[in-house]
């Protein structure tokens, strides 16, 4: 079997739920009991609390365990409201829809930006829609079909350098001053610094190196465990300390009352077997061969132009994703996944949170490309486990259904 679709899941290996099996028996047990099991628990839920902060460069009490990224853009989407909101028309449905019915129950005014592939049009478009009631910025860090990365590294800094006048010591202050002629004169420090800005990291987790895309002007960063080959059922939220959000599930006393509920003790030690990999040597340089085989991939798929139609950029993108489009009514999305399927490899037409409903795809809209290419949609998402030769057997399932 060729596994193709990581950005729906990375599937765990034998190698992970072995350990994660031999993990469970140490800290088997229920947190919040005061005996041997409990305390052991909660000094396994504490140690994966650690990991995760020092892999994103932040405090372990910044940290809240969630049942998953959908659940974390939740949690702060649905804490702002009476307010004006940003976004792109390029999120995740776990951001874009709650923010829509926000908007819809007039909770929200929101502002949607067009993702542009000019980075420094983007961001103007960002700062020039930002006034006194503006309290809330979210995107996303890389997208989870197309794998675009959008510059929230640069509008950080940005927010940063305009609440606290921090400078990043990688700008000159020429950067600053540029985008700074978007921004309103009638903004103060005290407006920047009453923003919000959330980034759903979850596609760039283990695929970006944190230092590239975390900063101090990100005040909340969604994460997942299972598209990095964790367990399903496991997501974390970084909250900035300060920062105040509306908890969603309300109970016990859990992660400092901030999310209710016993913890899913398998599920955060599964995460912490997945910081372990992303900690261990050589790991990134894996990576740096994924994105090499992703190259192979795009160029080989740029040789059917006439047939096909990519919508991930080349650079500038995550190291594993190309989504393409058939050109040719005859060509159909679905034939080709079924196609794959019989011979033992595994695609997606895009996310799989919109699986088995037939709508065409926000992203490729967002791109201005029309309808029948944004519903004749293919994602292939390698993994560090993809090889050369299963690539040229996708490519020759390809050629002969073209």
């Amino acid at each position: 079997m060729i596994y193709l679709d990581n950005n729906a899941t990375t599937i765990s290996t034998k190698k992970h739920l072995q350990e994660l099996l031999l993990l469970y028996e140490m800290h088997k047990g229920n947190p919040s009991s005061p005996h041997q099991f409990g305390r052991s628990a909660s000094v396994g839920i504490s140690e994966t609390r650690k990991k995760i902060a020092s892999l994103l460069g932040v405090d372990s009490g910044e940290i809240i365990f969630t049942s998953g990224a959908t659940e974390a853009n939740n949690f702060v989407m649905k804490s702002f409201q009476n307010c004006h909101v940003i976004t792109t028309n390029f999120e995740h449905s776990s951001v874009y829809e709650p923010l829509r019915n926000l908007e819809y129950l007039k909770c929200v005014t929101l502002d949607t930006i067009t993702v542009d592939l000019d980075s420094s049009l983007f961001l103007s478009d960002v700062l020039k829609n930002i006034h006194k009631e503006t309290r809330l910025i979210s995107f996303l860090a890389a997208h989870n079909e197309t794998g675009h990365i959008l510059p929230v590294f640069d509008l950080a800094d940005f927010l940063n350098w305009k609440r606290w006048g921090k400078k990043s010591f990688s700008r000159d202050l020429s950067f600053y001053e540029n985008l700074n002629q978007y921004v309103s004169h009638h903004l103060t420090s005290q407006d920047f610094q009453n923003i919000h800005f959330h980034i759903d990291g979850v596609q760039a987790f283990g695929k970006i190196e944190t230092q590239k895309w975390m900063h101090e002007g990100i005040d909340s960063c969604s994460l997942s465990a299972h598209k990095v080959g964790g367990i399903s059922g496991i997501g974390a939220l970084f909250l900035r300390r300060g920062r105040k959000l509306i908890s969603l599930i309300e109970g016990g006393p859990q992660e400092k009352k901030r999310r209710a509920g016993t913890e899913n003790l398998i599920g955060i030690l599964s995460f912490h077997l997945v910081c372990d990999e992303l900690f261990a040597d050589g790991y990134w340089d894996q990576v740096l061969k994924m994105n090499q085989l992703r190259l192979f991939l795009y160029d080989k798929l740029s040789s059917y132009e006439n047939q096909i139609e990519i919508h991930s950029p080349k650079n500038v993108t995550l190291p594993n994703t190309i989504f393409f489009s058939f050109k040719n009514k005859k060509h159909k999305n679905e034939d080709f996944i079924v196609h794959c399927d019989l011979k033992g490899i595994c695609i997606s037409s895009g996310s799989a949170c919109s699986s088995g409903v037939h709508l065409p795809s926000r992203s490729v809209l967002s791109l201005g490309k029309s309808e029948f290419l944004a519903k004749n949609t293919i994602r292939v998402s390698l993994s560090k486990e993809n090889t050369q030769e299963e690539i040229l057997e996708f490519l020759e399932v390809l050629n002969f259904f073209l």
